[in-house]
């Protein structure tokens, strides 16, 4: 028999819950009315740079203006769209808006998409299919369009080779860019300066820098000083320090430095120095153009590296594979005094102790220590997510999958967390279940399952004999 205190509290809720919506109904509706729609546009833009971007796309679903009835409105709301999915690294969603457009749209907006398409495309490893896109662009464009756009497609097209590998192909259409255009331009010489040094020869990028005055060139400089073997190594880091230090870096220039950092580190064969800087490059992997830097900067050059140094650690103390109790106690050791080692240790022993459970407990520490700073959030979101280790959800350990929850809800990637609550049915260890229920419930809601959502909310009122007025409050704050 349900208690009639929690029959009248789940009434009055459910209540609540009619009220909240029609309030957010009508307060979008207002800011609608006194700002129009480039007011809300202003404000979701500022929502997806202060970090909750999938809360930012789901408004724009909603209150995006329609091409048919209002063009410009809509081509303003569409870049500011793709520049989101661009700043979370989504460039598959990037792609996908821009491949099928309204028609009658401006010539200039289709050329700004096709470009668009096409440095997706060599984000996503697609450089063939961006140089079909950027020729096809070439050969339908006016003389005066050319000489407006051309230099971009051109350098866009080195990239791709790049990113291909054709090392020849890159270096032969840089000296006909720097023939047409000289060679004066920042840009231009970061991007002569990846051809030499993808073409082995780091001496020639590292005179072709020397001069370097921005952290771009400098980030860069140190890439070829290391490859080279020239230079002050312990200066050179410093420098990079100073730089990541002074706060002024944006995103991706600071990637492209803790990449200068790890291919110094690797040089001098400091395991350590290297897996750190990995993990700062790889938590900024998202929001920086991956095809920049040349060191590989990814979540399974992250897991190799930790391998590595875990190995060096355990062959220093001369332990055993196989005998991982031993190895589980020096990580322990290390946790407070040497925390990359103890990552990198439990970060092996995810995938070399021989038991379910072993492992688990491993990647389970791996995660408590990642989550000690906020930072790591990201970076554990693409240790369990943008690697090859784990090619789908439900093969992500169950506690990094607890972990990737809290993230997805930070986001207001609410479908996200709700397909990796999926199957977790009970809350992780050592947490609070009435905290896990009402989550569970939140998510299930705003991704529009409300009878799933409200049904945990009922059990969550239903087991207990009295209702706390803070539990309330809880519930409330959930509708």
């Amino acid at each position: 028999m349900k208690h009639p205190v929690a029959r009248r509290t789940v009434s009055s809720l459910l209540a609540v819950a009619r009220l909240v919506a029609i309030l957010v109904l009508l307060g979008t509706q207002a800011a609608l009315a006194s700002g129009g729609s480039e007011a809300l546009l202003s404000e979701i833009s500022r929502l997806a740079k202060g970090g909750t971007p999938g809360l930012a796309i789901a408004l724009m679903d909603r209150y995006q203006p329609s091409a048919g009835e209002d063009p410009q409105a809509w081509m303003r709301w569409e870049r500011e769209r793709v520049y989101i999915h661009q700043m979370r690294g989504d460039w598959k969603s990037a792609l996908g808006r821009l491949r099928v457009l309204p028609s009658g749209l401006p010539a200039d907006f289709v050329r700004w998409a096709w470009t668009t398409m096409a440095a997706a495309d060599i984000e996503l490893g697609r450089s063939e299919r961006a140089r079909r896109r950027l020729a096809k662009l070439i050969w339908t464009s006016s003389p005066q369009v050319l000489g407006q756009d051309l230099p971009e497609w051109r350098r866009l097209i080195i990239r791709a080779y790049l990113r291909e590998g054709r090392i020849g192909d890159a270096h032969a259409a840089m000296l006909r860019y720097q023939q047409d255009y000289g060679d004066d331009a920042k840009d231009r010489q970061i991007l002569q300066a990846r051809v030499l040094l993808q073409a082995d020869r780091p001496e020639d990028a590292a005179e072709l820098l020397k001069d370097a005055d921005t952290p771009q060139t400098q980030a860069l400089l140190i890439v070829a000083r290391a490859r080279s073997g020239l230079g002050d190594a312990e200066g050179m880091r410093e420098q990079a320090m100073a730089s990541l230090d002074s706060g002024e870096l944006d995103d991706g220039t600071a990637y492209q430095f803790w990449g200068a950092l790890a291919e110094l580190a690797r040089a001098e064969g400091d395991r350590a120095g290297e897996v750190s800087a990995l993990e700062n490059a790889v938590s900024l992997r998202r929001r920086a153009p991956t095809g920049e830097i040349l060191v590989k900067l990814d979540a399974d050059s992250l897991w190799q590296a930790y391998a590595g140094h875990a190995q060096q650690l355990a062959n220093e103390r001369q332990l055993l594979v196989g005998n991982f109790d031993e190895w589980f106690e020096l990580a322990e050791k290390l946790s407070e005094q040497e925390p990359v080692g103890a990552r990198s240790l439990y970060a092996y022993l995810g995938f070399h102790v021989g038991g379910e459970d072993e492992r688990d407990m491993a990647h389970g520490r791996l995660v408590a220590l990642l989550s000690a700073e906020k930072r790591d959030r990201e970076l554990l979101r693409q240790l369990y997510r943008g690697s090859s280790r784990f090619p789908a959800l439900d093969a992500v350990p169950k506690v990094a999958r607890y972990a990737l929850v809290d993230h997805a809800i930070g986001e207001g990637d609410v479908e996200l967390a709700l397909r990796l609550m999926s199957g977790l049915k009970e809350p992780p260890p050592g947490a609070d279940a009435l905290t896990w229920d009402l989550r569970s419930a939140w998510v299930l809601i705003l991704a529009g399952h409300h009878t799933d959502g409200i049904a945990i909310l009922q059990g969550v009122i239903e087991r207990r004999e009295r209702i706390e007025p803070v539990l309330v409050d809880r519930i409330k704050h959930v509708l």
